[in-house]
């Protein structure tokens, strides 16, 4: 399988989907690996918003 050299931010697991699509034999491996990589990142994205948040507010109470 090949990837194009640059992928716009975000269209990494769509690049990624459509490939792997295109070879019925190997999806289902890089499949369910895909999905768990989408939760990683939406789980790191969460914690990292809620991290930001909260140096905001402390910051604002001055205590940081």
């Amino acid at each position: 399988m090949k990837l194009p050299m640059r992928l716009s931010r975000g269209a990494f697991d769509v690049a990624v989907r459509d490939t792997i699509e295109s070879y019925p034999g190997l999806s289902r491996a890089p499949l369910p690996m895909l999905h768990a990589r989408q939760m990683l990142f939406k789980t790191f994205m969460e914690l990292d918003r809620r991290m930001r948040r909260q140096l905001s507010c402390a910051r604002l109470r001055g205590r940081a």
